[in-house]
């Protein structure tokens, strides 16, 4: 079957032993690479030898993850408009596994090129959000000095990583230095089972200490384009700190969350939560130890009662929030909240 630019593909196929018998017993996620055609690239002979050509697939036209359930799958994406229209062969690679056992194989029986004339235009760009290492960032919070930048992109007719299209790459800008721009398109990865989301997972390392910003571009198969900005401080990991301590709501009756920001991300903490009287009296602890993926803590909840159990009254309360890292390092913070009955 010949594949055409900006048509719907939809592909099947089995999990099989080394026999050609289908596992019919196997369920778990096989991941999928589709490429374009191969480039021809030219050495740089910067050896001093003779350049020579070379052909490499690297125009991803689609890249995701799907369930396998009783050894078989299917799939289906939206060729991107970029592709190179002449017709030639393309390939499929092929990694599953289901905890046990990992199965392997690719197809190179697949021609791609040409245009689908029965396309239907669609003109909106992809729904971009940005974090930095997890969904619990918030927009001008803080980060150690090599934070991950997380975007997550959904497009009803998928995004756009084949890398032909001139400027249609996907695109990150540190700072406004368009002289080091980042292209992404191979950090891109579908939702499991959909051609319509995913994420994006690209690592910064030695950002100096300070305010930054990153400025990311997203094109869909149809080349319709969005970009978002987020910004965020870092600060050395070398300096335990913590940031922006919050409980909410505040005030409060029933109960209320307390959420932190810090710089110690991509390992365990010990927390431990400490209720004061407006007179000093120290009257519910609460320890917890969490494991930080990345800047800004999960929420610890509380229902405004003592170490007994018992519903404090109303009035002004002192907390504080201690944290101690893997090193044994500690740092500490802390506000006020208001019991309302």
């Amino acid at each position: 079957d010949t594949v055409n630019a900006l048509s719907v593909v939809t592909i099947a196929g089995e999990v099989r032993d080394c026999d050609g018998e289908k596992l019919s017993n196997f369920n778990g996620t096989i991941h999928t690479t589709v490429f374009d055609k191969p480039l021809t690239i030219k050495t740089q002979a910067n050896d001093g030898g003779i350049p020579r050509n070379f052909e490499i697939m690297k125009s991803i036209l689609y890249r995701g993850k799907t369930s396998v359930s009783n050894g078989e799958f299917s799939f289906t994406f939206i060729v991107p408009k970029d592709i190179a229209y002449r017709f030639g062969n393309g390939k499929i690679s092929y990694y599953a596994q289901n905890g046990q056992i990992d199965a392997n194989g690719y197809y190179k029986n697949i021609i791609i090129g040409g245009y689908d004339e029965n396309m239907v235009p669609e003109d909106s760009g992809p729904l971009v959000s940005l974090f930095m290492n997890d969904e619990y960032f918030i927009n001008g919070g803080m980060t150690d000095e090599s934070p991950v930048l997380l975007a997550i992109l959904s497009d009803e007719s998928g995004i756009n990583t084949v890398g032909n299209g001139i400027g249609h790459d996907i695109t990150a800008i540190l700072d406004g230095n368009t002289d080091e721009l980042k292209v992404l398109n191979e950090y891109y990865e579908s939702d499991l089972n959909t051609y319509k989301s995913g994420v994006i997972r690209f690592p910064y390392f030695g950002l100096s200490e300070g305010t930054h910003q990153i400025k990311l571009k997203v094109w869909d198969v149809y080349n319709n384009s969005s970009d978002a900005t987020i910004d965020f401080l870092v600060v050395s990991s070398e300096n335990f700190n913590i940031e922006e301590l919050i409980n909410y709501p505040n005030p409060f009756s029933d109960y209320t969350y307390f959420t932190f920001q810090h710089n110690q991300t991509s390992q365990f903490l010990d927390v431990e939560l400490q209720i004061f009287s407006i007179t000093g009296q120290l009257v519910k602890t609460i320890k917890k130890e969490i494991y930080a993926e990345g800047y800004k803590s999960e929420p610890i909840q509380w229902y405004g009662d003592n170490n007994n159990g018992t519903k404090l009254r109303r009035g002004i309360y002192i907390y504080r929030v201690i944290i101690t890292n893997s090193i044994g390092e500690q740092t500490a913070k802390q506000q006020k909240l208001i019991i309302v009955r």
